[in-house]
């Protein structure tokens, strides 16, 4: 049994602590100190990593949103507050800002009138999460937004790719924003406005659009871990299911082949094309659960069934391999709220940490991969349940203390 696990915003620049002691995690403490440490790539890339995904992460969080993607372009158009400050201007995110329902649709209506002539719309996800849709052609390269809070925002506006100019769309839109009676309301009351918008989250290589349907092999075992023990799943992928052929495989083989509509791989969420391309492009995972729709997204994607955190067993593995992203502590870095971080971290450490060590010491699991993300890379740990037996088990004992976990370098 194995666990992939992935966590950011745990990993915290030091910075935070300078009027205060850093929290310690033991048991995530004792994790990393048996696994050891290497690095991976930054959030979110490395939980597209986990899957073998070159998707784009706004159009996999969108399908996990309740958004039908179908052929287009995707990218997260995160409401924003734009501060300057003498020579550069901060981002204050939207978790910052509280935004209601109505104001939401109000925004998003008054710019889908405002672009609709040039091909944008504008859409916001059952998460609250807002989206933008346009041709894939014109998908601009990005800055993820946690990246661009820390420093120069204009080293890092958007920088077009086709005949959309997405400098000029993100000024159209602050300015279209500052003037909005929703934020003249907001400013009437004292509260923050919503004054901008931050682009990101296209594919790291956009997918060209194909107009055939494209054939994928998968395994009987991937489609009993699909769609015959998730029906769920069907729905998730919207019109995506009226599209899906199962065809038996020649006699004697362990295969079957599947069609797909075009419009259902492309933008982003078309598999590699290498060869014939597989539908679990990591056929080893068998379950995903998160807290966010990116994760929800990931297992549409892999035709895997998603179950929310709060049904995570680790006593009881629902698979051979099962893959755990959650992003519980994220909102509480964007509010600058350490206090609330601190409370979210030590319940991790409760109900998710502690439980992992004692499956590996108990063997219920063999092997747990941790993924802790930070800015520009990821600290990844493997854990096997051989490293609590026998000789090697009392060496590992005798070893030096933990070292704290938010002092771990950069790669």
């Amino acid at each position: 049994m194995k666990f992939d696990v992935i966590i950011p915003s745990l990993l915290v620049s030091p910075a935070w602590f300078a009027d205060a002691n850093p929290p310690r995690l033991p048991a995530l403490e004792s994790l990393l100190l048996r696994g050891g440490v290497t690095h991976g790539n930054a959030w979110p890339q490395c939980a597209l990593d986990c899957f073998g995904c070159s998707a784009g992460v706004a159009a996999l969080s969108a399908l996990g949103d309740g958004i039908e993607v179908g052929n287009h372009g995707w990218m997260f158009a995160e409401p924003a507050h734009f501060q300057a400050d003498r020579d550069t201007v901060n981002l204050l995110p939207r978790a910052r800002l509280a935004i209601s329902d109505a104001e939401a649709l109000s925004l998003i209506a008054a710019l889908n009138t405002n672009f609709a002539d040039r091909g944008l719309v504008f859409v916001r996800g059952d998460s609250g999460q807002w989206y933008v849709q346009c041709e894939t052609s014109e998908l601009p390269e990005t800055t993820p937004i946690h990246i661009a809070r820390g420093g120069n925002l204009f080293d890092k506006l958007p920088r077009s790719r086709g005949k959309l100019s997405w400098k000029a769309i993100q000024n159209e839109a602050q300015m279209l924003l500052f003037a909005d009676p929703v934020n003249a309301a907001r400013e009437g009351v004292g509260t923050l406005t919503i004054n901008g918008l931050w682009f990101w989250g296209e594919p790291l290589v956009p997918a060209e659009v194909e107009s055939q349907p494209k054939v994928l092999e998968m395994s009987y075992d991937g489609l009993d871990s699909g769609l015959r023990r998730n029906d769920g799943l069907l729905e998730a992928l919207g019109d995506a299911r009226r599209r899906v052929t199962v065809v038996p495989a020649e006699a004697g083989t362990q295969s079957v082949v599947t069609h797909f509509e075009s419009d259902v791989l492309n933008t982003g969420l078309r598999r590699d094309d290498d060869s014939i391309a597989k539908i679990k492009p990591n056929p080893s995972i068998g379950a995903v659960f998160g807290d966010i729709s990116l994760a929800k997204g990931l297992a549409a994607w892999s035709l895997l069934p998603f179950s929310p955190m709060h049904e995570l067993a680790i006593h009881q593995p629902p698979a051979a391999h099962s893959v755990v992203i959650t992003d519980s502590l994220s909102a509480h870095l964007d509010r600058g709220d350490l206090a609330a971080w601190r409370e979210a971290l030590a319940a991790m450490e409760a109900n998710l940490f502690v439980p992992l060590l004692r499956a590996l010491r108990e063997a219920t699991i063999d092997e747990l991969v941790l993924t802790l993300p930070r800015d520009h890379d990821a600290l990844v740990s493997t854990i096997h349940a051989a490293s609590f037996r026998g000789a090697r088990g009392w060496w590992n004992n005798l070893r030096k203390p933990p070292r704290p976990f938010l002092e771990y370098p950069l790669a």
